[in-house]
C-alpha cells in the first residue's frame, strides 16, 4: 500500500517547504489522481513537503492536535483522513474518540468539499475516522453543508461533528440522485459518532437531495432546525417510483441503533419511501418523525418514540409501517396484528429522577430509563433501560424483550432487530425478542448492575436476559 502521509504542521498552508499540512496532503492525492499526466508527473516524488513516491492515500494527523483551516479543502480523489493510533507496542486500550485530532474552521467556510465534478465516473470513497470536525458555528457564511459538501461516498466513524451552521445541511449537504443514468450520487454513512450543536434552516444535520444516508450507533443531540416544518435529516425528493424497491434492497437508508434527544425546532427526519428507522431511542425532542411514504415502503420498528412534544406527524397520503415500537397514539399506524406497537401509558414516568442527564437514581421507583450518561469507558453516552420493582416478571417491562428479531413476512427485513446495539454489543441470539431502543440489556449481569432486583424473581423470567 505504500507509506502513510504524515501531516507535520497544524498550520493551514500550501507552500513549497519541508513541512506537510493537511491541505498539502490532500492536494498531493488530488494531483496524483489527475487525468492530466503532467500534473501526475509533477508529484511523483511528493508535494510541498508531503509524501514521496511510495505514498499511500492515507493521511494521518497527530493525536490531540488541532488543525485550523482558513478556507475549505476540496477532495477530488479517494482518501482516508484519520488520527494516529496509539504508538505503544502494548495493546491499544484507547476508547474511540479519546485522542481525536481536531479539524476546525477558523474562517466562515465549510471544512471540506468532496466532489470530483465528474458526472461520468462512479462515486469514489472517502473515510474520515477518529476526528473532531468543528465548523464555524455562528460565524458561518455557508449556504450548503456547514461542515461538508458531499457528492461522493462518504464514511465518518468514531468522530464528533459540531458547530456546523448552514442554510441547508448543518453538517452535510449531500448531492445527487440515484437514478439509472446517474452513477455519481453522494451517500453518507455515519457510524459511532457524536452529532451535536449543529444548525440549519432545513436539514439541521443532513440535507440530502434524496434519502441517501445511514446513521447508526450514534448520538444526535442539541441540534436545531430553524424551519419548524423542516427536519434534522432532510430528504428533499423521494426516489422515483420504479427505483425505490431496488435501492431499499441495495442499501440500508435511515437511522438505527442511535440515541436522539434535546433537538430543537423541526422534526428529526422526514420518512420517505425507501427509508427505515430501527432500534432508536428518540425522546425529549421538540418533534419526532414526519411521515410521507405513500408506497408504504418505509419501516419504523423496535424503537422508543415517546416523550417528544410531537412524536409523529403524517401527511395525508402516508402509508409508512410503524410496528413493534413504544409509542403514543399518533405513531400507532399501520402495524400488523403480529407485531403490534406498545402504547405508552400517560402516567408512566420516562426518566428516573429529576434530570434528563446525569447519574441514575437507582432507588427511584419510577422511570423506564436512566438519565443520559456516558460511562467512563465509553465514547458515547446513552439512556439505559431500567427494570422496575413493580414488575412481577420481565414481561411487565414496556421495553425489555419487546422488539422483534424476525420479519413477519410482509416485507424483506421489515421489523427485524439490529444485530448489534449502539455500544456494539450483540443483541439477542436466543429467541425472537430484542429490547426496544438503542441499548440492549446483555445477560443478567447488566440487570443486577443497574437494579438491585432479587435473583429468584429474575430466575424464572429472564428469557434471553
Amino acid at each position: 500500500m505504500g507509506a502513510d502521509i504524515e501531516v507535520t504542521t497544524t498550520i493551514d498552508e500550501d507552500v513549497d517547504n519541508t513541512v506537510c499540512s493537511l491541505r498539502e496532503a490532500v492536494e498531493l492525492i488530488n494531483k496524483r489522481n489527475s487525468s492530466d499526466s503532467t500534473v501526475v508527473a509533477s508529484v511523483k516524488d511528493g508535494y510541498h513537503g508531503c509524501g514521496n513516491k511510495d505514498a499511500s492515500s492515507n493521511i494521518i494527523l497527530q493525536r490531540d492536535k488541532e488543525y485550523t483551516l482558513n478556507s475549505r479543502i476540496t477532495i477530488t480523489a479517494p482518501l482516508t483522513i484519520s488520527t494516529a493510533k496509539n504508538d505503544s507496542t502494548l495493546v491499544d486500550t484507547d476508547q474511540p474518540g479519546s485522542h481525536n485530532a481536531t479539524i476546525k474552521m477558523a474562517g466562515t467556510d465549510q471544512l471540506f468539499k468532496i466532489d470530483d465534478e465528474s458526472v461520468e465516473k462512479a462515486s469514489f470513497s472517502v473515510l474520515l475516522s477518529d476526528l473532531n470536525l468543528q465548523g464555524a458555528g455562528a460565524n458561518s457564511k455557508v449556504l450548503t453543508g456547514g461542515l461538508i459538501l458531499n457528492h461522493e461516498k462518504l464514511t465518518i466513524q468514531n468522530s464528533r461533528l459540531t458547530g456546523g451552521y448552514a442554510n441547508q445541511g448543518g453538517v452535510i449537504y449531500n448531492q445527487g440522485f440515484a437514478s439509472k443514468s446517474d452513477r455519481t450520487f453522494g451517500f453518507v454513512y455515519i457510524v459511532n459518532s457524536l452529532i451535536q450543536n449543529n444548525k440549519a434552516a432545513q436539514g439541521g444535520v443532513i440535507y440530502s437531495e434524496q434519502p441517501l444516508f445511514l446513521i447508526t450507533q450514534s448520538v444526535i443531540r442539541d441540534n436545531e432546525v430553524s424551519n419548524t416544518s423542516g427536519s434534522l435529516f432532510f430528504s428533499q425528493d423521494s426516489f422515483d417510483d420504479e427505483s425505490t424497491g431496488e435501492y431499499v434492497v441495495q442499501r440500508a437508508i435511515g437511522l438505527s441503533n442511535s440515541t436522539v434527544f434535546h433537538n430543537k425546532g423541526g422534526f428529526i427526519t422526514n420518512v420517505r419511501d425507501g427509508m427505515f428507522v430501527n432500534n432508536i431511542t428518540m425522546i425529549k425532542n421538540d418533534k419526532g418523525l414526519f411521515l410521507e411514504a405513500p408506497q408504504g415502503n418505509a419501516s419504523i420498528s423496535n424503537s422508543i418514540l415517546v416523550g417528544n412534544t410531537i412524536n409523529c406527524q403524517a401527511n395525508s397520503t402516508d402509508k409508512a409501517i410503524i410496528q413493534s415500537n413504544l409509542v403514543t397514539t399518533e405513531c400507532n399506524r399501520n402495524a400488523s396484528v403480529k407485531v403490534p406497537n406498545i402504547l405508552y401509558p400517560a402516567n408512566q414516568k420516562l426518566i428516573a429522577g429529576s434530570t434528563d442527564e446525569g447519574v441514575c437514581d437507582v432507588a427511584s421507583k419510577d422511570g423506564l430509563l436512566c438519565p443520559f450518561n456516558t460511562p467512563k469507558d465509553s465514547f458515547l453516552g446513552f439512556f439505559k433501560p431500567r427494570l422496575l420493582e413493580s414488575y412481577n416478571t420481565l414481561a411487565d417491562s414496556l421495553i425489555i424483550n419487546k422488539g422483534r428479531l424476525y420479519s413477519d413476512g410482509t416485507s424483506v427485513g421489515l421489523a427485524s432487530c439490529e444485530t448489534l446495539d449502539q455500544r456494539g454489543k450483540r443483541r439477542t441470539g436466543y429467541d425472537e425478542l430484542c429490547d426496544l431502543g438503542a441499548i440492549e440489556y446483555i445477560g443478567l449481569n447488566d440487570i443486577f448492575e443497574a437494579q438491585k432486583i432479587e435473583w429468584h424473581e429474575l430466575e424464572h423470567h429472564h428469557h434471553h436476559h
